[in-house]
């Protein structure tokens, strides 16, 4: 192994067996074929160790160079080492890279959760030390610009889901906005953030469900400022913004560290296969739309494509109820992936760019690849807002009684539409509900309010019956006025026979959040993307809960209070 020119103002360190982290030659692979694997460990550019595992397919040489794969692990994980590992991507002429982000496994460091100026220089320090290495072929270059003198840019290419994904895309925009490009050559992350502080906190709602268990995988790791953020915000159900003294601004920091933090000022020039777990209630669609549609340059965009499966960090819904996981859930084997799944893809899509003959749309079809709920379907679509108006005109008042227990108060302009709760029962309208809470908007009283897990019964709107077909992202417009302060409704498109028997589509859903008393104040809230068949005999429905299991206990918190939408209407995006 050689040491390249960049590898000068930093030392490589274990170079011997007697040292942690040592050079450990073996051989990885069955029969005749003999893969090199050894475990190196770099120092990164503030002296933090980053601890790696290189494999070497047989017959790689300066002579016979091939390209590299980087590899990251999840949040809370470590980096694959063991012998056997990578079959696929060494018996296809890829080199692999696997590294231990700071603050886990044998590297050293807190983990900041990819912070820019951390974790984002320590990939520019990793592709550093593969620029220096004489068996890995050299970069045919990507869409963006290329200075003059830059023929020894590595081939690179990057996997990894989770935490793994997100590595990807901060570190190579970091090096985007330090160098003007990338020296990687295309990315492949799965079920990622363009926005951590949304993903965790939407509308500033904390996720407490998904905070509570990545607090408990990473927490020994973490810096002070993260412990001080999470206590707050689980306790609290507020998302920490520094507007408290002596509460961390988590919201700042953390969108800063994705996408969200680069978008204004720098674009990605490669082309992107981005994976998406349709049931992740983490990172969900809205993400991954986000990510294709603002993180990369127009020519990079049409060299990409998004694949959505029934899979991810998928929790089940039980308030409400949610629909039940398929037994492809977790395999990322959706209907719109190749034989092989995910995996499969990613790599012929790395074998069409490492050749020249292709990209991502080439192997995918089409920019949006999404299987339904049922794991029968694959949509392919070009877009995710191509809406159709399903309802409008429509008033709707709900009270809650602080408890999690959400109520109809009055309905008005419905027409054709019913709105039922989930035991069916029907709205009356109650003009004298709309005018006491309008005239206790003016006037709040109360706090903040801790409401049970598991309390309350969600509210339908009828949208449509059956059969449709819905692929993207839907959206609810609306005048809002509400009584009580941090009023929070939550939303999501629902699909059942009746009221009754309605389930949330995919398991995901968004919420509405007032911090203060508003009067018929012009709101437009997202709701989850789905891509659901709606058979004939069932309906779509908008689903409205005082609680979600995503952000149980305090996340759900509210005062009893009234929230009234006027003139609301609901934009899906049907597929023909």
């Amino acid at each position: 192994m050689t040491d390249g020119p960049n590898l000068s103002r930093r030392r490589l360190l274990a170079l011997s067996s007697a040292t942690a982290g040592s050079l450990v030659l073996g051989s990885v692979g069955t029969g005749a074929v003999d893969h090199a694997r050894e475990n190196v460990t770099i120092e990164s550019h503030d002296g933090t160790e980053l601890a790696m595992t290189v494999y070497k397919p047989a017959g790689a040489s300066a002579d016979a160079p091939v390209p590299i794969i980087l590899h990251s692990h999840g949040w809370g994980g470590s980096r694959t080492s063991s012998e056997g590992a990578f079959s696929a991507e060494l018996a296809r002429g890829f080199g692999v890279l696997s590294f231990d982000q700071r603050g886990h496994g044998e590297s050293g460091g807190q983990a900041h959760v990819q912070n820019p100026t951390l974790e984002g220089r320590d990939v520019i320090e990793v592709l550093d030390y593969v620029e220096g290495l004489e068996w890995v072929a050299r970069s045919r270059g990507s869409a963006g610009p290329r200075p003059t003198g830059r023929a020894s840019d590595p081939m690179v290419f990057a996997i990894g889901g989770s935490y793994g994904g997100a590595y990807q895309l901060v570190g190579a925009f970091t090096e985007t906005a330090r160098r003007g490009y990338t020296r990687f050559d295309a990315l492949a992350p799965e079920i990622t953030w363009f926005d951590l502080s949304e993903s965790l906190a939407p509308s500033r709602v904390v996720r407490s469900a998904w905070a509570a268990a990545l607090y408990a995988l990473g927490a020994p790791n973490v810096p002070e400022f993260i412990h001080r953020g999470f206590a707050y915000g689980i306790s609290t159900g507020q998302w920490p913004s520094g507007e408290t003294p002596g509460i961390p601004d988590l919201d700042g920091r953390f969108s800063e560290n994705g996408p969200s933090g680069f978008v204004d000022e720098v674009e990605l020039d490669v082309p992107v296969l981005f994976g998406q777990g349709l049931t992740d209630n983490l990172f969900n669609l809205n993400q991954a739309w986000r990510n294709f549609e603002r993180a990369l340059s127009n020519e990079a965009r049409e060299q990409s494509a998004v694949i959505g499966y029934n899979g991810g960090h998928a929790l089940p819904n039980a308030y409400p109820p949610g629909t039940p996981f398929g037994a492809e859930l977790g395999t990322h084997e959706g209907a719109c992936s190749v034989d092989g799944g995910f995996a499969e893809t990613r790599l012929q899509f790395f074998e069409a760019v490492r050749d020249g003959e292709g990209d991502a749309r080439d192997i995918v079809g089409a920019p949006y690849s999404l299987t339904t709920a049922d794991g029968g379907r694959c949509l392919r679509l070009d877009s995710l807002d191509d809406r159709t108006t399903l309802a409008s005109g429509i008033d709707l008042g709900v009270s809650n009684d602080g408890a999690g227990n959400l109520d109809i108060g009055w309905t008005a302009g419905l027409g054709e539409h019913t709105v039922a709760t989930g035991e069916g029962f029907p709205g009356e309208y109650d003009p004298e509900t709309v005018t006491a809470a309008t005239e206790a908007a003016e006037e709040p009283e109360g706090g903040v309010a801790a409401t049970p897990t598991g309390a309350g019964t969600p509210v339908h709107l009828e949208l449509a019956e059956g059969p449709l077909t819905v692929g993207g992202i839907p959206e609810l417009t609306t005048e809002v006025t509400t009584a009580g302060v941090d009023q929070r409704i939550f939303f999501g498109l629902s699909v059942g026979e009746s009221p009754a028997t309605a389930r949330v589509v995919q398991n995901n859903m968004l919420p509405l959040r007032e911090p203060e008393p508003v009067v018929r104040h012009s709101r437009s809230v997202e709701l989850p993307g789905v891509a659901v068949d709606v058979a004939e005999g069932e309906t779509l429905y908008l689903t409205l809960s005082a609680v979600s299991d995503m952000s149980f206990a305090h996340g759900s918190a509210r005062t009893p209070g009234s929230v009234l939408f006027e003139n609301l209407s609901v934009d899906v995006p049907l597929v023909d």
